[in-house]
């Protein structure tokens, strides 16, 4: 009977260490900014399973350690099960188009503004697709679009600059250029767009490119 008591304290005891254990994993997650960070990666059988967010941290997980076809499979189900969470349809045509889909991006992109017309990202976005897919003019009338929803950002104004250089205007890719730069776009953001390099060789243009970088080495010294 001693020896059953012993057994039964002995397991409760584990039992009770267990718990604690547990409960203390638990709060120093909650209390630690970066495990909170970690996503839920999906297995396979498991991807119909999770939320609208779920699947977004997913994909953008596989997003950044560059598994594409992971990404995308992924998101083609999210949307599946979300279909009205138009950030996953946002997520999926930028991974479209970082696997040289264009086509698949573009429709992407023109389902967002379906039913976000006045969203500035999926007009960008749009534009770089059809700029892409060296439709010029169409790419034109959407970077428009973006930039009169918002005049000021920088990565717009950028492939703005790009579009009207490859469309040899430019005095409007200069402008843009400008505008790009005025708003936080570095020289060495501009040195890695070719089509924008040109530019580079006007003089008006040139003698503002080498102020820039001054004034960037300036910012950075202590």
């Amino acid at each position: 009977m001693k020896t059953e008591r012993r057994i039964m304290f002995i397991l409760l005891s584990i039992l009770m260490l267990t718990l604690l254990l547990s409960l203390l994993i638990v709060a120093y997650m909650e209390s630690n900014p970066l495990m909170r960070e970690i996503p839920q990666i999906a297995l396979p059988g498991e991807v119909n399973k999770l939320t609208g967010e779920q699947a977004l941290n997913s994909a953008l997980y596989n997003l950044n350690n560059n598994q594409l076809p992971q990404a995308e499979a992924l998101l083609l189900s999210a949307v599946r099960n979300h279909p009205g969470q138009l950030d996953l349809w946002m997520l999926l045509g930028s991974v479209f188009f970082r696997q040289e889909k264009y086509q698949q991006a573009e429709q992407t992109f023109r389902n967002v503004l379906r039913h976000q017309p006045n969203n500035p990202a999926a007009y960008n976005n749009l534009s770089e697709t059809l700029f892409k897919l060296k439709r010029f003019a169409e790419a034109e009338t959407y970077v428009n679009k973006a930039l009169a929803l918002a005049p000021h950002n920088s990565v717009i104004l950028l492939n703005a600059a790009s579009l009207y250089a490859v469309m040899q205007n430019d005095p409007k890719a200069l402008f843009f250029l400008r505008e790009a730069m005025k708003y936080g776009v570095t020289p060495e953001n501009v040195g890695t767009r070719p089509e924008l390099v040109h530019l580079l060789e006007r003089p008006d243009f040139m003698n503002y490119f080498i102020q820039r970088k001054k004034e960037k080495k300036q910012d950075k010294t202590p």
